[in-house]
């Protein structure tokens, strides 16, 4: 199978023969059309390229094989094996059972403290975004 490369350089001469009205004769697209198809591939070159190695993009995924495979296979069965079991034992009753109740009760709650309830709680998830905004900063900070 060719390699990237010539996938994207074979779409980029297509685009190029669109706009060009460079049609083989007995092409079903008249002129106009294939200069306007042409147009929007140069606009677009960033998804032109996509779609050309679309064919190879497993290909340039790495192969892992040998030990690296085998840990990443049996990490992967535990986290799955473990969210089954979370899920079917915790989770799922937890939706059905607590969450409905949960829910009732945090209205009434909010209303006996006046209101207070929903302020502690807005205060809290901006917290949350505002740590999970810094951690990701720190992510990208040390990324560059």
């Amino acid at each position: 199978m060719p390699g990237w490369y010539i996938h994207m350089e074979t779409a980029t001469m297509m685009a190029k023969r669109l706009q060009a009205a460079d049609l083989p004769p007995d092409a079903t697209i008249t002129p106009l059309d294939a200069q306007h198809l042409g147009e929007i591939a140069h606009t677009w070159r960033n998804y032109l390229a996509a779609g050309a190695i679309g064919p190879d993009i497993f290909f340039l995924l790495p192969d892992f094989k040998g030990d690296k495979g085998n840990v990443l296979l049996t990490v992967t069965n535990w986290v799955l094996s473990v969210w089954d079991t979370l899920d079917s034992e915790f989770v799922s009753k937890w939706e059905k059972w607590a969450q409905p109740a949960i829910d009732g009760v945090g209205d009434v709650l909010n209303q006996a403290t006046g209101g207070v309830l929903a302020e502690l709680g807005q205060a809290l998830q901006e917290l949350s975004s505002a740590i999970t905004d810094a951690i990701i900063e720190l992510f990208t900070e040390l990324y560059d």
